[in-house]
């Protein structure tokens, strides 16, 4: 089995060239989402192609993953299409953190351009550039072009911008391993981080999907490292009390980092596994983000006294 895939962070502005009516403005609408394409395929199986939606990287890569655990674990999903337990899948990717603090998560698996499973609230602009990239051989420009056809016929005239940026690469193959890239992004900078994955002996195999879960993992703690340097500083300034909501959840964003911390150490014994550069060190983001919030916070004094 061999996984070649990426995750994109999209952004569709849907803007009407003209309002018939002077007096009323013209609607622009905005659908962002984060998405990931699995082609699954096995030995001389037929492939089978998913896409995966959600409302932010860690999750879609997550739910990615678990998807295609769910494919290592039991076979194809054809035979078995209309009874897979989606609701399954989608809570073993959420965290006790997740489920406690991100309300407005949401997911949206499409195969074959239909929706087959969704969970929260996403826009319905989704699900239609899904139905017509299925029709136009994964041609992003094909598919904007015929959405605005669609719209014209019935009888509204709009420019369908598009916007993405790669979050993550992942290239694997259970017998020889692979790579896994991700854009890490710190209030201040973005850097690439890459790690390669082998088996431990020849004979072993890589679980590739916990290479997947893994990324999702380090995406995570990126945001969550943010997170609490950001909170961290705004409690010791006294901006946020240390009692509040918020100093509550960066105390379990600590314990979460914890958790992942843990699960990258289970991925270093079970795996070969290489970084480049050095695996990121989630208290050394925290604090040089304590130190970016630090001076963000002199700067505003500044200003307010001038």
């Amino acid at each position: 089995m061999h996984i070649d895939t990426s995750l994109l962070r999209e952004k569709f502005v849907i803007k009407e060239k003209t309002v018939k009516n002077p007096n009323v403005a013209a609607q622009e609408m905005c659908a962002r989402s984060n998405r990931m394409v699995l082609d699954l395929q096995s030995e001389e199986l037929a492939k089978e192609t998913f896409v995966i939606r959600t409302d932010s990287m860690h999750l879609c890569a997550r739910m990615a993953g678990h998807i295609l655990a769910d494919y290592e674990n039991r076979g194809p999903f054809a035979p078995r299409l209309s009874y897979i337990k989606w609701d399954i899948i989608w809570d073993s990717a959420l965290s006790d953190y997740e489920k406690r603090y991100n309300e407005r998560r949401w997911v949206a698996v499409y195969h074959e351009g239909k929706l087959v499973y969704e969970q929260g609230s996403h826009h319905t602009f989704l699900d239609i550039i899904e139905q017509f990239e299925n029709k136009s051989n994964g041609t992003y420009n094909d598919s904007l072009g015929i959405a605005e056809k669609a719209f014209q016929k019935a009888g509204r005239e709009v420019k369908i911008e598009y916007a993405s940026n790669i979050a993550l690469t992942l290239v694997m193959d259970r017998d020889k391993g692979g790579r896994c890239s991700t854009i890490l992004r710190a209030p201040n900078k973005t850097t690439a981080f890459h790690y390669y994955i082998k088996p431990q002996k020849d004979n072993e195999r890589v679980v590739i999907s916990q290479g997947l879960t893994s990324a999702a993992n380090f995406l995570e703690g990126v945001n969550l490292s943010y997170f609490i340097g950001i909170t961290n500083v705004q409690v010791e300034s006294g901006e946020i009390d240390k009692h509040s909501d918020e100093a509550t959840q960066m105390r379990n964003a600590r314990r979460r980092l914890g958790k992942i911390n843990i699960k990258t150490n289970s991925l270093e014994n079970r795996y070969q596994v290489r970084y480049r550069p050095e695996r990121p060190i989630f208290d050394l983001i925290i604090a040089h983000t304590e130190d970016y919030a630090k001076a963000q916070l002199i700067k505003r004094s500044e200003t307010n006294e001038e």
